[in-house]
């Protein structure tokens, strides 16, 4: 039996809703509904956040325009009626004898209802100024002028009596100061103009350059200004400059050799022999060109380097750089006679720790008032970047040694170079076990001459010698001479 169209709509209908029912009831049904919630949720977490962040931006702004609108208030208030300074008399008495003491500071009145002073143009009130007065007895108030008299006079003796001190100096002063700068100047343009008698003797007898005569003028001229004697420059001066190849080659004994810039133990970059700078006064970098390669091209060797000339041109730029800044030092500073052996130790310490520090230093000081005990203060210097330093140690007992006359600076010469920093010289100079106890402090060495004598034979070994480091006039010769040699031989094998 057919059905009619009203009834298949019908079924189509129910079949619809049950199905529906059935597809919520499934878990591909549930789970789409509950990321349509969490979806929801987000969304309006997300627009719940933009507008709480909204809000407190607002208020902040709305504050910091309420707080700035403030300030500006105050500040307007403070310029438009700050007090002003009305000039009324000290004191004033009235008709009951009271005595009224009015002060001048801006507290001590106050403005009228309309907020105008008596000063102010367009005041024409009739209001007179409150005044926060003080009320004194007659007893107080004569107290206070007895106090203020007396300490009126009190400064009074006291000014009088400087007058008469600094009138007093005055006249013990000495009347030639005028003088004695009169010839202060003499002595100094009698430097520049070649020196007196016994200035050009000691000139001819160092055989001095032109460069070197300027360097001393100028030394003399900063040891004259220092209260350093005449006399005893000219003596310092005589041994410095004569124990100069002493003191050079002791240098070369204590410092390893560098062709090229390297960092010290303290992160300072070095060249040659332990030069920080150069005699120019430019501080060494590490992107400076080696030693080798400011050779002459003659004394450059054809396979490799030319140690020689190497050693050579080192030595010439430590000397230089003693006599540019390690002796200017040394004369202009040291006010007592120096003996040879005191000269190369102190030149050795200078050249090792910079004039600088040298000049600043409590053994310099000590060494000027004569103290016997001036040299123990070298032994101070024996740490690297703050860290006690072994071959630093060895160097500061040698130096004393020398300084104090128990060994002789020419033994230093037949020691192998750059040999002072050998980790066995500790053990013969210095007790361990003391040292072992108080490291980086004043130690000294063994002053028994078995001791020193056992040291100076250890030194003595094979190697090249310090008293071979040529200079470099020596190397230019040798050169020359080994150029002459090869072309004599080459010629008489072409014979």
């Amino acid at each position: 039996m057919a059905k009619s169209s009203e009834e298949l709509v019908n079924s189509l209908q129910k079949f619809g809703r049950n199905n529906v029912k059935s597809a919520n009831n499934t878990e591909l049904a549930q789970k789409w509904q509950r990321q349509m919630s969490e979806d929801n949720l987000s969304h309006k977490l997300e627009r719940t956040n933009w507008q709480f962040v909204k809000g407190v931006l607002v208020f902040g702004a709305f504050s910091g325009l309420v707080y700035m609108s403030h300030k500006l208030v105050e500040k307007y208030e403070e310029k438009e009626y700050k007090p002003k300074v009305i000039d009324v008399p000290e004191s004033y008495t009235d008709e009951n004898g009271e005595v009224l003491d009015w002060s001048k500071c801006p507290e001590a009145y106050q403005p009228d209802e309309n907020g105008n002073y008596p000063d102010e143009p367009g005041n024409h009130s009739s209001t007179t100024v409150k005044l926060i007065s003080v009320h004194k007895s007659g007893e107080k108030a004569a107290k206070l002028e007895a106090k203020k008299e007396s300490v009126a006079t009190k400064l009074a003796a006291k000014a009088k009596s400087s007058l008469e001190t600094k009138s007093a100096a005055k006249e013990t002063k000495p009347k030639e100061t005028k003088q004695d700068k009169i010839s202060l100047m003499k002595r100094i343009a009698n430097i520049f103009r070649g020196g007196d008698s016994e200035e050009k003797s000691i000139m001819e007898m160092l055989n001095l350059n032109s460069t070197q005569k300027a360097r001393v003028a100028a030394w003399k001229k900063r040891a004259l200004k220092n209260d350093v004697a005449e006399d005893v420059f000219n003596h310092n001066l005589k041994v410095v400059m004569s124990s100069k190849t002493t003191a050079m080659l002791s240098v070369i004994y204590f410092e390893n050799f560098s062709d090229e810039p390297y960092l010290d133990s303290a992160g300072v970059p070095t060249i040659g022999y332990g030069l920080c700078t150069y005699p120019n006064g430019k501080r060494v970098t590490m992107r400076d060109r080696a030693i080798s390669r400011t050779l002459p091209a003659e004394l450059i060797a054809e396979h490799g380097k030319n140690k020689e000339a190497m050693f050579a041109k080192g030595r010439q730029m430590s000397e230089d750089h003693l006599e540019a800044r390690v002796f200017g030092s040394l004369l202009s500073k040291i006010k007592v006679k120096l003996s040879n052996e005191q000269a190369v130790a102190i030149t050795s310490f200078v050249y090792n720790i910079g004039s600088p520090l040298f000049e600043s230093s409590t053994f310099l000081k000590k060494l000027n008032k004569e103290d016997k005990n001036a040299f123990v203060e070298m032994t101070r210097f024996n740490s690297c970047a703050g860290k006690w330093n072994k071959g630093l140690q060895v160097r500061r007992g040698i130096e004393y040694l020398m300084a104090t006359g128990k060994l002789n600076p020419d033994d230093l010469l037949d020691f192998r170079a750059s040999g002072g920093y050998d980790p066995e010289n500790l053990g013969l100079l210095f007790d361990l076990k003391k040292l072992r106890k108080s490291p980086g402090k004043m130690n000294l060495p063994i002053m028994s001459a078995d001791k020193i004598k056992t040291f100076v034979l250890s030194q003595q070994r094979a190697g090249l010698k310090v008293k071979n480091i040529m200079d470099m006039k020596t190397v230019q010769r040798v050169s020359d001479d080994r150029m002459k040699l090869a072309m004599l031989k080459e010629g008489s094998r072409g014979a």
